[in-house]
This record gives C-alpha cells, sequence and structure tokens, in this order.
C-alpha cells in the first residue's frame, strides 16, 4: 500500500473574499489591525515610562499603581509627576504635546472598539447614539482609512517620543539624534473640525422716529 498524501484542500474562503467582503472592508480591517498593534505598544511604554519619571521599581509600581495603566490614567499622573518634580518648562511643553495628541487618537480608538463602525459616504462612521440616555450625550466620529494610517504613524512618533522623555538621559548621542527627529516632525492626524452652534443672535428692532 502506498501512502499517499491527500490532495490539499482548496480554501473556498480565501477565493471567494473579494466577493463576499467589499474592498474598502478589507482596507479598513488592515488598517485597524495596525493601528490597534501600535496603540498597545504605547500603552505598555506609557506605563513604563510613568514608573520611569516617579522612580518606583517595578514592585512597587504594580503594587502602587495597579489599574492605573489605561492611557486616560497615565496622562493624568504623568501630568502630576512633572508638576511636583518641576520639570523644566522644555519637558514640559514636550510631555504635553505628546499627551494632547495621545488623548484625541486614545477617543477615537475607544469609539471604535467600543462601538464598532460603518461605511457611509466614503467615510466611516462610529455613533454611541443606540447606548446613551439623551441625545445630549451623542457623538458621531467619522474618518477615513487613510486618517486610520494617519494616527498609527502618530502612535508611533508618540513611541519614539515617550521612550526618549523617559530614557532619554542613558542614550549616547548619535542615539538621541535619531530619536530627537520624531520630535520635529508634526503630526500627520488633525481631527475633523467641529462646526461652531452658537445661539443666533436677536436683534432689537430699532423704533422709528417720529415724523415730522
Amino acid at each position: 500500500m502506498t501512502n499517499d498524501a491527500p490532495p490539499p484542500r482548496k480554501d473556498y474562503v480565501e477565493a471567494l473574499l473579494p466577493f463576499l467582503i467589499p474592498l474598502h472592508t478589507q482596507e479598513y480591517w488592515a488598517a485597524l489591525g495596525e493601528f490597534v498593534s501600535a496603540f498597545s505598544l504605547v500603552e505598555v511604554n506609557m506605563q513604563q515610562a510613568l514608573w520611569e519619571f516617579a522612580g518606583l521599581s517595578r514592585p512597587l509600581a504594580l503594587a502602587l499603581l495597579a489599574g492605573s495603566t489605561r492611557i486616560d490614567s497615565a496622562i493624568n499622573l504623568m501630568s502630576k509627576v512633572s508638576v511636583a518634580q518641576k520639570w523644566k518648562s522644555v519637558r514640559k511643553k514636550e510631555l504635553q504635546a505628546v499627551c494632547t495628541q495621545l488623548g484625541i487618537i486614545n477617543k477615537v480608538r475607544n469609539d471604535i472598539l467600543h462601538y464598532g463602525a460603518n461605511f457611509s459616504k466614503g467615510a466611516w462612521v462610529v455613533s454611541n447614539r443606540s447606548l446613551v440616555a439623551t441625545q445630549k450625550r451623542a457623538r458621531i466620529t467619522k474618518f477615513t482609512v487613510p486618517a486610520l494610517k494617519n494616527m498609527t504613524k502618530d502612535l508611533m512618533a508618540i513611541n519614539l517620543r515617550i521612550v526618549y522623555l523617559a530614557w532619554g538621559s542613558f542614550m549616547n548621542a548619535k542615539t538621541k539624534r535619531s530619536f530627537t527627529q520624531a520630535r520635529r516632525d508634526p503630526w500627520r492626524y488633525k481631527p475633523p473640525s467641529k462646526p461652531v452652534r452658537g445661539r443666533k443672535s436677536h436683534r432689537t428692532p430699532q423704533k422709528l422716529k417720529p415724523q415730522p
């Protein structure tokens, strides 16, 4: 008897994928995977950078800061450390620039992962309307795949800048030059501007002057 290997099974799912999943969805999934992976790297480095800023050993940091690994909590604690340690203005400004952009991206990330996104009129739309009690708390986030890729690039720059803030003093001159280059590049992602909704001005009608 011959032990002939069975013929390889044809991957029908792969062959039918272009017909089952639209191209814009496939592109979004690929960009979203890169975005989430980059964000997870930033989360880890933000946590460890916070420990470094606070001068905490790993066992002590785990004991004191358990549960503060979320981005918004880490940003808040870093800001407090910079004030308590009286950082120089240049270093404070760099931390603020990094944390401001990270906070913007973090909101988009939370909305995507918590509420999902739907494709509409050439853009991806995220809304929390179905899960809030009042319309005042409802919000809509719109973005495109290029915008998502720009956020991923910003996350990589944020990662480099946080590493330099925390451990730059341990780097040699050549490594420092490589890291400081990231500080010169502008942020790629710009959140869409929201229309200003002000109150309509009600002009008081002028009184008619009496005719002679």
